[in-house]
């Protein structure tokens, strides 16, 4: 199955909920700044959250590989 390519704005917003939710009550994510690596790959680069480091840390070691294989999220 091909990946389909995602406006900015909805993979923001994946991305956003995916973290938030792995995070669950160790803290909230309001935004995530992404920046396109190359053809259809994406990296996060910036989190906005009240989240200690090693909570997001751990959530982002759990979400990111997930989105990657689902929407070409790069794993930097």
């Amino acid at each position: 199955m091909s990946k389909q390519a995602l406006p900015m704005a909805e993979l923001k917003r994946i991305v956003t909920a995916e973290l938030d939710r792995a995070l669950g009550a160790k803290g909230t994510v309001t935004n995530v700044q992404i920046e396109h690596v190359q053809g259809d790959a994406w990296r996060v680069v910036e989190v906005d959250t009240d989240a200690e480091k090693p909570a997001l840390d751990a959530a982002a070691s759990a979400v990111i590989p997930k989105l990657h294989s689902e929407w070409g999220l790069a794993p930097e």
